[in-house]
């Protein structure tokens, strides 16, 4: 699904209509193995932005690099 951010209202006035696009299928990038993933498009570039596993307290995670992909249509 695309990442659409609603409009909110502001207090005590009608809340703004958002009406996003519907889910569509897209296959899954061969060697991606975590999820959820979020399909990033820059300058007509597609990138799969990966949700990297929470590190543990005062760690520092090193998560995989942003790889690209075709871009859903």
């Amino acid at each position: 699904m695309e990442d659409i951010r609603c409009p909110t209202g502001k207090p005590g006035q009608p809340m703004p209509t958002c009406n996003p696009p519907a889910a569509r299928d897209y296959t899954c990038p061969t060697g991606i193995t975590s999820y959820p993933i979020t399909i990033v498009m820059r300058a007509g570039t597609c990138m799969v932005d990966i949700v990297a596993a929470k590190c543990p307290p005062n760690m520092h995670c090193n998560p995989p690099p942003m790889r690209r992909v075709t871009c859903p249509e």
